[in-house]
């Protein structure tokens, strides 16, 4: 839904580039600073997911994470359905 309405703004925007050269870079930089602040806040969530079993935050690093939760022992394979 989301990237519809960008490709659609970015459609609306190069038809009206020459009268509302403002408002079209300002909708560019708005939709830049979402896409940044949604990437921090996914990077966030990431760096301190818990566990779902005891709820303690999954050990690893801020790029990769253990293969199972150090304090019940689930492995990640288990979280699948």
């Amino acid at each position: 839904m989301f990237d519809a309405l960008v490709f659609s703004g970015a459609i609306f925007g190069f038809k009206t580039w020459k009268q509302d050269r403002i408002w079209v870079a300002l909708a560019w930089a708005a939709v830049i600073g979402l896409d940044a602040v949604y990437a921090h806040i996914m990077n966030e969530r990431f760096k301190h997911w818990q566990c779902p079993r005891c709820h303690r935050e999954w050990p690893g690093t801020s790029k990769e994470k253990n293969s199972k939760c150090s304090g019940c022992g689930l492995r990640l394979h288990q979280l699948t359905p």
